[in-house]
């Protein structure tokens, strides 16, 4: 016969599929259209995977009438009206509606379990009780199999087709947030090495199960994700075990190595591949920085948060980064290197942002550190530029030359010559200030100098603002315009927010000063706009100066 076959959940009897073989080969015009969680292994199979129902984005909806474009939209859609005779979608409750779509990762049961809730809930009360998504979303139809009542009962059965070190694996992979590299699955998996699956194999296994998918990754890297349903049911899993502590430790170690590797790498011509790897990696460096809060790893937690305050800072992060270090700090109250980093970027993003009483706190904490215990030069150095960048935004002229004097001497003694550059180019601020504009123009130069052959594009955009500033200062115009245009291009090109604001408002006073209304105003908007998402309270003052 022509026949086309239909076996369904075909995964709870996988061992068939030996049989599936013999009858294709036995009947050539037959056709096995099969549903399974796995797929068989037999030649000639051609595998189509379904995907979660299309989802708009939560932050950018699109109009009421185009929402029910959307497969998830118009399922839970479909579903509440069954539940609820009243319900609508409306633009009050569609921001609700598409957060739980996304929320519950497009997957078609746990849409519907949760579009039931609707005889009791609005979709925004059901939206605020989605962190627990297992707990909420159960009673499905009495008519349906167990394992389609319940979410739970629906993972469940895809986890019972796990063996014993597979179902290990699946609950030791539940400890990262937003994925995983290959190596910080090895990472995680069998610190000790006494593991009876190769993790190979475990997240093929895992990847046929649909419990876990595969992403493309930095440079053609695979990169392992799991649904945030079924990661809730993978993380009950790994607490059930005892194995929650061991797992986690060996996450935020691997995690901390990333950081401090990231941190130097942030410095350099790879600035812009770091930035977007701890991109990626945020959400597991803040699931790496809640455990040490909670575990009381004090030392891990101000190292990791020490490490990341050059990737807050570049991405525009001042007030997350603030909060991650001032907690680490609060639980530690010791003399140490690691405290006296978590200090440094502390006294640093306060600075950014204008809190010149925490900066100059930070940098007094982290010198009386520094007479204590042995920490390098350039941190020292960094407390004293801290200190004359404080003194220099209060017009105390002459504390700021010292303390950049101070600074530039250490940093020359430690052959630190990204801190000499930053210690010249704020001794040229000072100068300029004062009015002394052919002195400032040599340390600004030298700077500037030194900027281009480290090949540091943060460290030499901001020797650009500086010079390019002077060069307003003096009347010429063009070329002060033209160093800053420079500044904001190797920001853009990095993806660096922090930092950018001064060059939109040097650009932004560039423009005003050559009669160009239109982009000045244009500029000190944008400017304004970004110092307020950072913060920054002293640029967003000049550029409100600006537009007025």
């Amino acid at each position: 016969k022509e026949l086309l076959l239909v076996l369904d959940n075909f995964e709870q009897v996988v061992d068939a599929a030996t049989l599936v073989g013999e009858l294709l080969t036995a009947c050539p015009t037959l056709e096995v259209l099969v549903t399974s969680r796995t797929p068989l292994r037999i030649y000639g199979e051609h595998e189509y995977p379904v995907r979660p129902l299309e989802l708009p984005d939560p932050e950018h909806l699109p109009p009421i009438e185009a929402l029910g474009n959307y497969e998830a939209i118009r399922l839970f859609t479909e579903r509440a009206r069954e539940a609820n005779a009243t319900f609508s979608l409306t633009n009050d409750n569609a921001p609700a509606v598409a957060e739980i779509c996304a929320r519950l990762d497009g997957l078609p049961l746990a849409i519907e379990l949760a579009a039931a809730r609707t005889r009791l809930l609005s979709p925004q009360a059901i939206c605020s009780r989605l962190s627990e998504p297992l707990k909420l979303l159960t009673g499905g139809a009495r008519d349906l199999p167990e394992r389609q009542r319940t979410l739970r009962g629906a993972i469940a059965w895809s986890h019972a087709l796990l063996d014993e070190p597979e179902q290990i694996l699946f609950a030791k992979l539940a400890v990262f947030s937003g994925g995983c590299a290959l190596d910080a699955a090895e990472a995680i998996y069998d610190p000790e090495g006494d593991s009876s699956v190769d993790i190979l194999d475990g997240l093929s296994s895992l990847l046929d199960k649909s419990l876990l998918r595969r992403e493309e990754g930095e440079g053609g890297e695979p990169r392992f994700v799991m649904l945030e349903t079924i990661r809730e049911f993978a993380r009950e899993r790994l607490h059930m075990s005892g194995n929650a502590a061991v797992t986690r430790k060996s996450h935020a170690a691997y995690f901390l190595a990333l950081a401090e590797k990231g941190d130097s790498k942030l410095r350099g011509p790879d600035e812009a591949m770091w930035l977007e790897r701890l991109d990626v990696e945020h959400d597991n460096m803040r699931a790496a920085l809640s455990w040490t809060l909670e575990s009381g790893e004090t030392e891990l937690g101000l190292r990791l948060a020490g490490g990341l305050w050059r990737f807050w800072y570049a991405r525009g992060h001042y007030h997350e980064g603030r909060r991650w270090l001032e907690e680490t700090l609060a639980r530690d109250g010791g003399a140490s290197a690691a405290r006296a980093k978590a200090l440094e970027a502390v006294g640093w993003l306060a600075d950014d942002q204008g809190d010149i009483d925490r900066s100059v706190a930070a940098a007094e904490e982290g010198l009386r550190i520094s007479a204590r215990i042995e920490i390098s030069n350039r941190i020292t150095a960094s407390f004293l530029r801290m200190l004359g960048s404080a003194a220099y935004v209060r017009g105390e002229h002459g504390q700021a030359t010292r303390h950049y004097q101070e600074s530039l001497a250490l940093s020359r003694e430690a052959r630190d010559e990204q801190s000499v550059a930053s210690s010249l180019l704020r001794l040229g601020n000072v100068l300029s200030d004062q009015g002394d504009h052919e002195r400032a123009k040599e340390f600004y130069e030298e700077g500037l100098a030194l900027s281009r052959n480290l090949d540091d594009k943060a460290l030499l955009a901001s020797a650009l603002i500086s010079v390019g500033a002077e060069f307003l200062l003096q009347g010429d115009h063009e070329r002060g315009a033209k160093l800053n245009e420079e500044a904001a291009e190797l920001y853009r090109a990095s993806g660096n927010t922090g930092g950018l604001q001064y060059t939109l408002d040097n650009l932004g006073w560039a423009a005003l000063m050559r009669g160009d209304l239109q982009r000045a105003e244009a500029l000190h908007r944008e400017s304004l706009e970004l110092s307020r998402q950072l913060g920054d309270t002293l640029v967003a003052a000049e550029a409100l100066d600006g537009l007025a």
